[in-house]
């Protein structure tokens, strides 16, 4: 409302900061900065914010190639100055105290830039923290109804440093597994923590391969025997559950109607035809596969373009459960002849629609 008092206020004092330029140019960090020092929290929309709005895929600059700078405030961005450095003699004599004019003289370097952000160090910095975050413990707690649960991640290729980064396991429960479905062995690739199943499939795609885990786990005998309930986790996905809300979990998931959990999808209500237009739109797959699998699914008597989507990332499901079992098989059985796409996540939600399951939600988010 233009006449409220309440948004008159902060973002005048939002104003009254940003307007010197004296920081940042990106207004989100300081307009959440100003919200909490006025303790104000701003209603939200009922509607989901894609309903309502349409922002096109983010080129190189912006959202759609403006560019938020000017010439000079490029040069904030030029590359650190490159400072020689000395090379390493091949004699064993360390000693620096050979007279100056002997030695090459440094080249002349402009003095850093004021503002200059060094991204690289940024990354290096990222990448240390994460090595240290990337961990998930499991203590070995009392937990009342115990029950047995396992976890299924899956990891193909041939270059253990493309692979998505597994979560570094302290697994002290023994009432908890973890199992990894890859194509590589411990000598290639050393998994602490993770009991891996190696696979050898003829399939073409590399990616079907890592769905047989994600989708067909169920039918793997020792996990039959030895799970009440499979949690699948994509392997870029790092758990934050503890021991009492992973068992939580599984004895409620004998109260649900199909017997397996998934989180909604952000484009739920977008529906299929929406999320194939999401993947052309970011390249997830090639336009050949996306137009063989809309041209499929439109033969399909019972295709619903607007077929709810839910989350594959990770789901939760009982071994036993008749429902899963029968949905994930025929899903598996168009998915693994390779025809279309590769993106499993359309395909699903029209096999939900087909068979009538939708699955149960998490309680947590």
């Amino acid at each position: 409302l233009p006449g409220s008092k309440t948004f008159q206020k902060v973002s005048s004092a939002f104003w009254e900061r940003y307007s010197q330029e004296l920081d940042s140019w990106r207004d989100q960090p300081l307009w959440a900065f100003m919200l909490h020092r006025y303790n104000i929290t701003p209603d939200i929309f009922a509607q989901n914010h894609s309903e309502l709005w349409e922002i096109p895929h983010p080129k190189k600059f912006g959202h759609n190639k403006h560019m938020y700078f000017s010439e000079e405030d490029v040069q904030m961005f030029k590359p650190a100055p490159i400072v020689q450095k000395k090379v390493e003699s091949d004699s064993s004599d360390d000693d620096d105290s050979s007279d100056e004019d002997e030695s090459p003289k440094k080249p002349k370097t402009d003095p850093p830039v004021t503002g200059y952000i060094n991204h690289t160090r940024i990354l290096e910095e990222r990448e240390e923290r994460l090595k240290k975050e990337w961990a998930f413990e499991i203590l070995d707690e009392s937990v009342p109804n115990q029950q047995e649960i396992c976890f299924i991640s899956c990891a193909y290729g041939h270059d253990v440093k493309k692979l998505d980064r597994l979560v570094k396991l302290t697994n002290k429960s023994p009432h908890v597994k973890f199992y990894l479905y890859t194509n590589l062995n411990d000598e290639q690739w050393k998994t602490p923590g993770w009991k891996k199943v190696i696979t050898n499939f003829t399939y073409r795609r590399r990616i079907t391969h890592s769905r047989y885990g994600k989708f067909l786990g169920w039918k793997n005998e020792e996990l039959q025997k030895n799970c009440d309930a499979i949690f699948y986790v994509d392997s870029s996905i790092r758990p934050r559950l503890d021991l009492q809300t992973l068992n939580d979990i599984a004895v409620s998931l004998h109260n649900t109607t199909h017997g397996f959990y998934q989180h909604v999808h952000k484009r739920s209500k977008s529906g299929i035809i929406r999320e194939f237009g999401v993947i052309q739109l970011f390249k997830k797959d090639i336009d050949e596969n996306i137009n063989a699998s809309i041209a499929w699914m439109e033969t399909q008597p019972d295709y619903n373009p607007r077929s709810p989507l839910f989350l594959n990332q990770c789901m939760a499901y009982l071994p036993g459960s008749k429902t899963f079992r029968e949905v994930s098989s025929a899903f598996w059985e168009r998915y693994s002849q390779e025809l279309d796409s590769w993106r499993d996540q359309p395909l699903w939600a029209f096999m939900l629609h087909r068979y009538n399951i939708p699955p149960d939600i998490f309680a947590q988010n």
